[in-house]
């Protein structure tokens, strides 16, 4: 489940409680409650949220309030190691719970190089697999691609794939140096073999192990191999985790980023979005926040047929509101004048057609 779904997971049952008349007389009793809550050191960051909750948001990091002894307890836990190699760890090395636990799932490694440059020793690691296992390589691509989450009916040899998903395997296949002829059952087998160490399994879908292994991955392979996660990647991953350098933001330390070279295929992707009616994944994307990015979306969006334009107008989210709606709630006031403009040209057109 994606932090999104989470969030909206939590306001669903905050919600439904709040039918509840016991607890909504609770709620609204000034002072007496509090909520409290986890958020990713990025999102509490966010310029926006820093304002909005500025007045009544405590932040509170718990892993700077560890004592000696809980670090010592968390290390016991986790690393492989004598008392004395564990003392020296915790003294030297920046403490962070999640590292022991991703060190844990990969002991291989050389664990002060690991809790030092976590994200190095992987990418060392997965620099090496593109030779030696290739396979496993890939399966780690095809992570990122599918946002983190893989079902296995993709890899059922007796389930029929139409044209364009078997092209698109075989283009991801080569992207990693396997043949294009490579087993689907291979990549099952790979894919059972990273279980507990990249992934867990729930039900038929395998899932990235933790959100930060999904940060590294996410800018491991948008460093590595790009192309193919522009051009194939989930639509939420787009959305969410892509940025143009081009448009001179800040942006999140994982933050896949888009440089003049590929900016094009990046663009190729949004018009073949917008062809397929996504207009609302487009309208979604974090990025529409800065101006210089929402002029580069509208010169795609002119280039577009005028029917086209037309049916982006109509197109509803999954709350029934429609993309003009959105955009005037958002303050896209360029895509509103274009949304506008279209509508009447199609009104001239109906008038001369009385004529």
């Amino acid at each position: 489940m994606t932090y999104v779904e989470n969030i909206q997971q939590i306001s669903s049952i905050l919600r439904t409680g709040c039918e509840s008349r016991n607890l909504s007389t609770l709620f609204y009793v000034k002072g007496q409650t509090k909520v409290l809550a986890t958020c990713r050191t990025e999102i509490v960051k966010h310029e926006k949220l820093e304002k909005t909750l500025k007045s009544f948001l405590k932040l509170f990091d718990l892993t700077r309030s560890y004592s000696f002894e809980d670090k010592m307890k968390l290390a016991r836990k986790y690393l492989n190691a004598d008392e004395e190699m564990l003392t020296d760890i915790v003294k030297k090395v920046e403490f962070s719970p999640l590292m022991c636990f991703l060190y844990s799932k990969h002991d291989g490694f050389d664990v002060n190089e690991f809790l030092n440059s976590p994200f190095k020793t992987f990418s060392d690691e997965w620099d090496t697999l593109k030779t030696f296992d290739k396979e496993k390589f890939c399966v780690l691509l095809l992570c990122v691609i599918y946002n983190g989450t893989i079902n296995e009916s993709m890899f059922d040899v007796l389930n029929d794939f139409d044209k364009e998903e078997k092209r698109k395997l075989k283009v991801i296949f080569e992207c990693c140096n396997l043949g294009r002829d490579t087993p689907r059952s291979a990549i099952k087998d790979k894919l059972n073999a990273c279980v507990g160490t990249y992934f867990t399994k729930v039900d038929r879908e395998y899932k990235v192990i933790h959100d930060k292994m999904f940060d590294f991955l996410c800018d491991y392979f948008g460093k590595a191999l790009i192309a193919p996660i522009l051009k194939y990647a989930d639509d939420k991953l787009i959305s969410e985790r892509v940025q143009l350098e081009s448009i001179e933001q800040t942006h999140g330390e994982f933050t896949i980023i888009v440089s003049s070279t590929y900016e094009q295929k990046y663009i190729d992707r949004l018009k073949m979005d917008l062809k397929n009616g996504k207009i609302h994944w487009c309208l979604n994307n974090v990025q529409m926040r800065y101006k210089e990015y929402r002029d580069k979306f509208l010169d795609i969006v002119k280039d577009l047929d005028v029917d086209m334009k037309r049916r982006f107008i109509d197109i509803k989210d999954e709350n029934g509101i429609n993309a003009f709606i959105i955009s005037c709630m958002r303050g896209y006031e360029e895509l509103v004048d274009l949304f506008i403009s279209v509508g009447l040209m199609l009104m001239h057109k109906m008038d001369g057609s009385h004529h």
